[in-house]
């Protein structure tokens, strides 16, 4: 049996009215009668306007606690080295070697920033590295880089 995800998660609709969608497309389904995907988005928008509008309430709260601009940052992984999980070998073969370089696992991260203006800023990159070993020069990248050597 297929797995079915919690209700709420990934999704932009409250729990509650995905529920109420999930009513309504059962009630059509009872009857017999069939559902486009158009029909199905069209009662979305129609579920999510009558519980109110997110952005208004969002404006709102912002408003109170005196926030002028809200920020969303996203990260994803950017590999070294992609190696495919596929390969093509002579029939009857039951294992093949496909030889890396090691950094198949290695990554960074890219960190995406936007804001509630549609400003989309420029993307930064996040890599991994290794604690110097001078207590000096360490204290001095904490002190004036915060913590990044002279040469990124």
């Amino acid at each position: 049996m297929k797995k079915l995800r919690a209700a709420g998660t990934a999704t932009v609709l409250s729990p509650a009215t995905e529920m109420q969608l999930v009513r309504w497309v059962n009630a059509y389904r009872d009857d017999g009668a069939p559902i486009s995907s158009m029909m199905l988005r069209l009662k979305a928008l129609e579920f999510a306007e009558a519980t109110g509008d997110l952005n208004a309430k969002l404006r709102s709260a912002m408003d109170s606690l005196g926030v002028d601009v809200a920020y969303n940052v996203d990260q994803t992984p950017i590999f070294f080295e992609y190696v495919p999980k596929t390969t093509i070998a002579k029939k009857g073969v039951k294992t093949v070697w496909v030889r890396t370089n090691g950094k198949d696992k290695e990554r960074m991260a890219c960190m995406l920033l936007g804001s509630s203006f549609g400003e989309k800023r420029t993307p930064s990159l996040v890599l991994k590295t290794t604690q110097l070993k001078n207590p000096e020069t360490r204290a001095e990248n904490n002190r004036v880089r915060h913590g990044f050597g002279k040469v990124m």
